[in-house]
């Protein structure tokens, strides 16, 4: 969204804003009391970040009177701007209706220092995760803040089981949400991403913005939030979601493939903040379902499934349907390489992209379904050194990925 697209009295009210040093996009919806709050919690947190300077809190509630300052003093003022809503999956959608790019071009506009994007439900809002994504970006330390949300253990398994694992044996870095509805920017890193980029006629989303910042060489730092991400719009099925966020995932990992073809292990990044004690999982889960839709995926899918996979995996796969529930475990290494077959199917388009994608569902189900059984009485701390575990199996096994990325037709195992 640049200046042209904005209503006559947000850009007014910018004009009147004149110089900020710090830029918070409030990107979620929630009704107006909601927005209020928000804002109150926003002011608060900003206005000891900006010394003598200003601050400026963009918001979508036209309700709201536009262009004031919040509180005895006139630091902190509002405009309401539409900005995109920030989807759970969090700008994989179409570039012009980025929120980031949004956030960015204003943020450049008012000579802002930093600028933070919340896409998190506003009534988990509060000061402390604003400040955190804030300060050390005008403190210099990073150019990029990400959260470290805290989350139960079956929260979030698309990102434990690959999104987090392949990112880091990808890129080096263990940032725990490479794809987040929150962040926090420098001057320096919006300078370098707000320009619009073009990729096959179509103008490239910002989505896997701590990836643009670690390929850049930009330094990242991870800030423990209790942030709650919003729901997916309209409650996507998981085949869906997985195609969805797989598919910009690949992609990614295709754009930098010079990169990460480089990196060998990973480094930890700094990380902020306390670390809680998390609540106790309460909701039961059907494995059983899970396992039987795995059965059934590799009979009637095993056709597909033998246009990404190795036969070495469908043979892995093959074992698998014969174990009993209670002894139903997928091994790391052969989890991984389903990942990487599935990527590999992807890049060379072994078929319709959706459908390879929506195809792996079973299959991911599986390695839930093993997940779950190994992890559901554990701790925090053993959750942790499970994840650990399959983390290192994903960097272990790097060098199939390489092999197959590089020679596809001469490495087949």
């Amino acid at each position: 969204m640049d200046s042209e697209a904005r209503p006559a009295e947000a850009k007014e009210s910018l004009e009147r804003v004149g110089e900020a040093a710090v830029v918070i996009g409030l990107g979620a919806s929630g009704g107006q009391e909601a927005v209020r709050r928000a804002i109150r919690w926003a002011s608060d947190a900003v206005r000891p970040l900006v010394d003598e300077g200003k601050a400026l809190i963009l918001h979508s509630d036209a309700a709201i009177p536009d262009g004031g300052c919040v509180g005895e003093e006139d630091r902190v003022r509002l405009v309401a701007l539409p900005l995109p809503e920030v989807d759970r999956l969090a700008g994989i959608g179409q570039g012009a209706g980025d929120p980031w790019r949004a956030l960015f071009d204003v943020c450049r506009k008012v000579g802002g220092k930093a600028c933070a994007l919340i896409g998190s439900e506003l009534e988990s809002i509060g000061g402390e995760s604003i400040q955190g994504l804030i300060q050390p970006l005008l403190e210099g330390s990073c150019d990029l803040a990400v959260p470290y949300y805290r989350q139960q253990k079956l929260d979030g398994l698309i990102n434990s089981g690959i999104v987090y694992p392949l990112t880091r044996a990808l890129y080096g870095k263990r940032i725990r949400y490479p794809l987040t509805t929150d962040i926090g920017a420098s001057a320096k890193f919006i300078e370098r991403f707000s320009k619009p980029e073009q990729k096959n006629g179509r103008m490239a989303p910002l989505a896997w913005l701590p990836v643009r910042a670690v390929c850049a060489g930009m330094p990242v730092r991870q800030v423990r939030v209790d942030l709650r991400p919003p729901p997916a719009k309209g409650k996507p099925d998981l085949s869906s979601t997985l195609s969805l966020v797989l598919d910009s995932l690949f992609l990614e990992m295709d754009r930098n493939a010079a990169v990460w073809q480089k990196v060998r292990g990973s480094q930890a990044v700094v990380t902020q903040g306390e670390t809680k004690a998390e609540a106790e999982e309460s909701a039961a889960v059907d494995v059983h379902k899970m396992v039987e839709s795995f059965q059934m995926g590799y009979r009637n899918l095993v056709d597909v499934w033998g246009m990404a996979l190795t036969p070495a995996t469908m043979l892995e796969l093959k074992k698998l349907t014969r174990l009993p529930e209670e002894q139903f475990r997928m091994p790391d290494e052969v989890w991984v390489r389903v990942v990487y077959d599935f990527a590999l199917g992807h890049r060379f388009r072994v078929m319709s992209r959706d459908h390879l994608l929506r195809a792996m569902t079973p299959a991911y189900l599986a390695w839930v379904a093993s997940y779950i059984l190994e992890v559901r009485d554990a701790g925090p701390r053993t959750v942790d050194d499970r994840l650990e575990r399959l983390c290192l199996s994903y960097e272990a096994n790097k060098p199939y990925l390489l092999s197959r990325w590089r020679w596809p037709d001469r490495f087949n195992p």
